[in-house]
């Protein structure tokens, strides 16, 4: 096995960089929209609960590709839906920055289309890009996996740089120029693909039947952790150029730039340094002390108006939430092997659950607080702002004690 193991990854190697390069684009295209909230706020007059619902769209849209085609990933195979997926991220990443400029009255609803059409898309990657990662064989599973999400991260800080440079170079009006990069981005992706080989599925007959996946103790604990988790990580991303902009008074490149690439390039530096000496390191007991530590930062971004410190909870923010997703994946992946691409599938349509149900109530909290704000120092929208992520804190807490219960059900079984 031991030789069978570098053949195998020569053999992929073009795979690989494929899934990483897919990954990467996940993490990109799924986040850059909220980079220019301010921008569609003030050119088409959305509210944050609109704002709010755009992320909704995204991460809905990825739980209904998550649950539909991860058993027909595993009745079909891969290749089909890879192209399938990159051909709707291009197409709906086109109609983004094309149709409302121009349908301008009709804005909000053309926005929310093109959110659903290439949110699909990035749902149907993450039933592909980590069972096949998963599916090549590795001394250590948890690494491949962690170095496959890290390409997430990377996304992240990516799309942060170059939305903020786009800022700055061309002002909030030209903030379109943005999905039809990331649509050649995924053109190129797509090549990648055309010649890469793809790992054999799983037998049908040997596959663990839906019902007893999904009443499984081991599933459901995961389920939760991964839907906490997600939303712990992802929140953040989501209202963190707006937060930084609105609530702390940073240009919205400077909150661009250094908060959200900060927390992208924390989050895959931890996902990076564990794939690379991290085969010893349980990654379930990383989970839960980063849960606790998520719950700190959340604490300081939601009272502190220091923006230092607040750059600071962003970096550190990212490197603890690094692990709910990829280590909910190979924890519970590894207990139930047989589950096959379901398993992928349904708990990334937890996590994207949860971001997408707890990122809009993030949403709805901000304009409620800011409806309601007392008489203070700082503006209305400020003070929901700041209370919208302090009340959200809740969501690193429960994916920390998730994260504990699934350890101890691991341990069992």
């Amino acid at each position: 096995m031991s030789d069978a193991i570098p053949i195998a990854a020569k053999k992929f190697s073009s795979t690989t960089w494929a899934c990483y390069i897919g990954c990467l684009a996940q993490g990109a295209i799924m986040n850059f929209a909220p980079i220019f909230f301010i921008a569609l706020r003030q050119q088409f007059g959305l509210s944050y609960t609109q704002l709010g619902a755009l992320i909704t769209a995204n991460f809905v849209a990825q739980v209904l590709a998550d649950v539909v085609f991860g058993r027909l990933v595993d009745k079909f195979g891969f290749r089909p839906f890879v192209y399938l997926g990159l051909i709707c991220m291009m197409v709906g990443l086109v109609m983004f920055g094309t149709l409302p400029i121009l349908f301008p009255a009709d804005a909000y609803i053309l926005l929310l289309i093109s959110t659903i059409i290439y949110s699909l898309a990035v749902g149907l990657g993450e039933v592909l890009f980590s069972p096949i990662i998963n599916a090549i064989p590795s001394p250590n599973p948890g690494a491949a996996m962690a170095t496959l999400h890290s390409y997430f991260a990377w996304g992240i800080a990516l799309s942060a740089g170059i939305g903020g440079l786009s800022l700055y170079a061309f002002g909030t009006g030209h903030w379109n120029y943005v999905p039809f990069f990331w649509a050649a981005f995924a053109f190129v992706n797509l090549i990648m693909f055309f010649r890469a080989p793809l790992p054999e599925k799983i037998a049908e007959s040997a596959m663990m039947k839906v019902k007893n996946v999904i009443t499984n103790r081991v599933f459901i604990l995961g389920f939760f952790t991964i839907f906490f988790g997600a939303a712990a990580e992802l929140t953040l991303v989501a209202w963190l150029a707006s937060f930084l902009e609105k609530g702390l008074g940073l240009s919205n490149v400077m909150g661009t730039l250094i908060g959200l690439g900060g927390f992208g390039v924390a989050l895959g530096l931890a996902r990076i340094i564990y794939g690379t000496y991290g085969k010893k390191v349980n990654v379930n007991n990383i989970m839960i002390i980063g849960g606790i530590v998520a719950v700190f930062c959340y604490l300081v971004l939601g009272l502190s108006t220091l923006a230092w410190l607040s750059i600071v909870a962003c970096c550190l923010a990212g490197a603890a939430t690094a692990f709910m997703w990829p280590g909910t994946l190979t924890v519970t992946s590894a207990i139930i092997p047989t589950a096959g691409v379901l398993v992928f599938g349904l708990l990334a349509a937890g996590g994207d659950f949860g971001t997408a149900f707890l990122g809009w109530t993030t949403g709805i909290l901000t304009d409620f607080f800011a409806a309601h704000a007392p008489p203070l120092t700082v503006s209305a929208e400020q003070y929901g702002l700041h209370m919208g992520i302090l009340v959200s804190s809740i969501y690193p807490f429960m994916a920390f004690i998730f994260a504990f219960l699934l350890r101890r059900q691991n341990k069992q079984a």
